[in-house]
């Protein structure tokens, strides 16, 4: 199973219900609350980046505006 922000506690669940790892942590629902915790971080690192990408690519096309309109 490929990991990506939008897969669901339940395919996360299903396919590593049998690791020591996940089992070590005793009660289902504080497991579904770690999984949640965890995807939520992560959308927000991938906003974040995404962010930066607009603002680096937006920035460049402002200074050309600005400079089309110094030269009319």
């Amino acid at each position: 199973m490929k990991f990506c922000i939008r897969s669901t506690f339940s395919e996360f669940a299903s396919k590593w219900a049998r690791d020591p790892r996940f089992r070590a942590i005793e009660k289902m629902r504080e497991r579904e609350t770690l999984f949640s915790e965890f995807i939520l971080e992560v959308r927000r690192q991938e906003e974040s980046q995404t962010r930066g990408q607009i603002e680096r690519v937006s920035m460049p096309n402002l200074i050309i505006f600005i400079y089309c309109i110094l030269l009319l």
